[in-house]
């Protein structure tokens, strides 16, 4: 297996050690894999991180993105899935065109970690164009 570059580098060489091992362990939903501490996504050239403590919620939110196909354009609801941290940032994670993972992954962030609360939060809205959705 090729050296896996992670983004932000770890600090030190044991959690270096630990990103790796959890990686290489972790479950695939999509595009992200599901570690036992980490959740894992792709970017460019790395792969990028977050601890699921500092997770504070998650939920799926489709944005109507202008898709060109031939001649054609439509627009079309495309799946994220948006994890809100415990310092307040959101991190946003594209799935393509299949909602399908998302739900997969929302079923599993609070087996890991029972405080990720799932679902949206109406103060939460930003824009019009985008739905978020919350299984009841």
């Amino acid at each position: 297996m090729a050296k896996v570059k992670f983004a932000p580098p770890p600090a030190t060489a044991e959690e270096l050690t630990a990103l790796e091992e959890d990686f290489r362990r972790a479950r695939a939903c999509g595009p992200v894999w599901l570690g036992e501490h980490y959740l894992f996504y792709h970017t460019a050239l790395r792969i990028r991180y977050l601890a699921l403590t500092e997770i504070n919620r998650a939920y799926l939110r489709r944005e109507q993105t202008l898709v060109t196909t031939g001649c054609r354009r439509t627009l079309s609801p495309l799946p994220f899935l948006v994890a809100v941290l415990t310092n307040g940032e959101q991190r946003k994670i594209s799935f393509g065109d299949d909602d399908a993972p998302v739900w997969e992954l929302l079923e599993a962030l609070p087996k890991k970690n029972p405080d990720i609360v799932i679902g949206y939060e109406e103060s939460n809205a930003k824009c019009s164009t985008c739905v978020a959705f919350s299984r009841k």
